[in-house]
């Protein structure tokens, strides 16, 4: 279990404060849209905002760098 938690406090550590604040009371803290926007004194548009750019900003960092597509209409695609 430590090492779950070493390994999310290195994740969201590459996160921006605000983007780290609104992960960290939605998903470890548990709560609801409206207690995070009440707790950081922010809209609930702006958490739920900020709260999927996040997820996207990790998603990408676990995908790790990108790579072209091949076009599916290339013949190098068959």
């Amino acid at each position: 279990w430590s090492s779950d938690v070493c390994s999310s406090d290195l994740v969201l550590a590459i996160l921006p404060p605000k983007e780290r604040a609104v992960l960290v009371a939605r998903y470890l803290n548990d709560l609801s849209v409206a207690d995070t926007a009440t707790l950081l004194g922010a809209s609930e548009a702006w958490v739920r905002t900020t709260s999927y750019r996040a997820l996207v900003r990790l998603k990408a960092v676990q995908n790790g760098p990108s790579r072209p597509t091949a076009d599916p209409a290339s013949p190098a695609a068959f």
